[in-house]
């Protein structure tokens, strides 16, 4: 192997993290035949953890991560930057190393048995939901979010979900910011350690419902699956799911690639580089944790969430969404801001953006 190869692929990775909607299946497909399969691997575990860049810098993050960011702003306006990290970047780890011990031949039975009743598992979540939140507020948010999320389905536009989530979760909270409207805490409060059971339970539960998702096509992490955990966890044991869930998915998804059952674009489009190489894939999730606890303090401190530095994420992120997606795109965008910024404290509501339009489709 080319260490120049692996430092290449790693070092690029880290600074495309601070670009707002660079999702990693994007990046593989540009330098697939570039750097070797190990380099490949390595960039690709380094995502789940250097995700946590974009959250802090522009309160976004990609699809599978998006439903958490209302957690996440909790955990930055209330000053626990370092909890938040430690407790992504440890639930992610426990994740991966629980899905060592899963062979392909699981995550092939997952998507065989579930594949043909997923459209009413779905339509359960949504019940069991439903149940959760009996207000008038979340009914229609879930029903407006689910008409966006139509709409750009329908429009064939790559990746809708980008511009979708971007105005449903970040957009509401950076223009909160902007108008006084976001708690800025001057100072960070204290450092505790989260719950390790908390940590664990919602880590475990993370594999457990990936696993479950390669039988659930077109729902992504932590979509629909993310909606059924909200009312069973709390704030660690929440965000600790969502870590887990995107960072055993997107591993398992190597055993399930093999099996016949491949859940994530990005598998597909590192092709035979999967092979034999899969410990690269944790390597680089710890390379870039160790990225992120080095840089993300200082890059919270440097742009101290006054109102000219949510503008200017705001902005960044709007640009964004401008030159990847055209006049589409912040239409969607735009559309998505107004219903996220009525309903953003009905959390789960916003998940219909996925779950209407696979619903609908699968009839």
């Amino acid at each position: 192997m080319a260490v120049l190869d692996l430092a290449a692929g790693l070092a690029l990775m880290f600074l495309l993290s601070f670009l707002p909607g660079v999702h990693i299946a994007l990046v593989l497909s540009l330098v697939n035949s570039m750097l070797t399969p190990e380099a490949l691997m390595l960039m690709y575990g380094s995502f789940s953890a250097l995700v946590i860049i974009q959250t802090v810098i522009y309160a976004y993050a990609p699809g599978e991560a998006a439903i958490s960011l209302p957690l996440i702003h909790r955990f930055l306006n209330q000053g626990r930057l370092k909890e938040y990290v430690f407790c992504w970047l440890a639930a992610g780890f426990i994740g991966l190393i629980l899905s060592l011990a899963i062979p392909g031949d699981y995550v092939k039975a997952a998507a065989t048995l579930l594949k043909p009743i997923s459209f009413y598992l779905v339509l359960l979540v949504l019940f069991l939901n439903l149940a959760f939140n009996r207000r008038i507020g979340w009914v229609l948010g879930l029903l407006l979010s689910g008409a966006i999320g139509y709409i750009g389905i329908s429009w064939h536009m790559d990746n809708p979900f980008m511009p979708i989530f971007t105005g449903l979760f970040a957009l509401p909270f950076l223009v909160g910011g902007m108008f006084g409207r976001t708690d800025n805490p001057i100072k960070p409060a204290p450092y505790r350690t989260p719950d390790a059971k908390e940590t664990l339970k919602g880590a475990v539960l993370g594999v457990l419902l990936a696993l479950a998702s390669f039988g659930i096509p077109a729902v992504g992490a932590p979509s629909a699956m993310g909606a059924f955990a909200y009312p069973l966890l709390k704030d660690v044991s929440m965000l600790s799911f969502f870590s887990s869930f995107s960072a055993s998915q997107y591993f398992m998804s190597f055993a399930g690639s093999e099996a016949g059952a491949p859940r994530v674009s990005a598998t597909i489009q590192l092709g035979d580089a999967v092979k034999g190489n899969e410990l690269w894939f944790v390597m680089g999730y710890v390379a870039g944790a160790l990225l992120v606890i080095a840089v993300a303090e200082p890059i919270y401190k440097s742009i101290s969430r006054s109102r000219a530095g949510y503008a200017l994420a705001a902005a960044v992120i709007s640009l964004a969404v401008a030159v990847m997606f055209g006049i589409g795109g912040i239409a969607l965008m735009l559309a998505s801001y107004v219903v996220g910024s009525k309903f953003y404290d009905e959390k789960t509501s916003l998940l219909g953006a996925v779950i209407i339009p696979y619903l609908v489709f699968s009839l």
